[in-house]
């Protein structure tokens, strides 16, 4: 049985065959079925929409046969949902605390074979307790965001754009079996709902810019973030 085809949604036209499962051979026991740690999923694409930089160029996907050598691109949450100031963490992408997922970027695809630019497809299996796929994870219920930036790092970044839908909501780690049961949160631009980062509808000529307006955060901010889920988990570890 492929593992990875029974985690990911029927309706998503790829799957994620390697990296994927790289991961879950280190959870389910190749032959005894057994399991040893809670997990949880996240998968996101771009569907239709393509990304643009403010000046309408689109961004860089990188080599179209290497994955991880284009622009930046990162999942998170805010610490609190209803202030953005309360910092900002991403599980994914550059500056995220699991280092197995910090490289992901526009032109990264499931099957490890690097993409065109301006798109993007991909997923993520989050163990607890792990130093490279376990850092930061959210409590449950917890709004996810996906932002793109405008360069290959965030400190060659003049502007970003965030994306997000009400139902892109974190899933609780469960130590599950069959694989089939693995919590995961499903996330695409082609989600009825999804918004931009100022609460606008995504645009209807499928292409999604930066905002040269906004601010890329420095690095402090995130530490600070850091800092903060830090000591939330470590105050809140008994009810988990």
């Amino acid at each position: 049985m492929n593992i990875v085809n029974h985690i990911y949604r029927p309706s998503v036209r790829w799957i994620k065959p390697l990296r994927f499962a790289a991961f879950l051979l280190g959870i389910y026991g190749s032959s005894s079925g057994t399991h040893a740690a809670a997990v949880a999923g996240v998968q996101f694409d771009t569907g239709s929409y393509e990304i643009d930089n403010f000046d309408g160029t689109i961004l860089s996907g990188g080599s179209s046969t290497v994955d991880q050598d284009g622009t930046v691109v990162q999942i998170g949450y805010y610490i609190n949902p209803l202030n953005p100031s309360s910092g900002w963490v991403p599980l994914v992408g550059e500056r995220s605390a699991n280092s197995a997922f910090a490289n992901s970027t526009i032109g990264d695809r499931a099957a490890l074979s690097g993409g065109d630019d301006g798109i993007f497809e991909d997923g993520w299996l989050f163990t607890v307790g792990s130093v490279t796929t376990g850092q930061s994870l959210p409590p449950a219920g917890k709004p996810l965001r996906v932002r793109f930036y405008n360069a290959t790092s965030l400190a060659l970044s003049t502007a970003y754009q965030e994306v997000f839908n009400s139902l892109w909501l974190w899933q609780a780690p469960a130590d599950v079996m069959p694989p089939d049961s693995i919590p995961l949160v499903n996330m695409s631009l082609t989600d009825a709902g999804t918004k931009l980062l100022t609460g606008d509808n995504l645009p209807v000529n499928g292409h999604i810019r930066t905002d040269q307006g906004r601010v890329v955060p420095e690095p402090t901010t995130f530490l600070m973030s850091v800092a903060g889920v830090l000591a939330l988990v470590g105050g809140r570890r008994h009810r988990w």
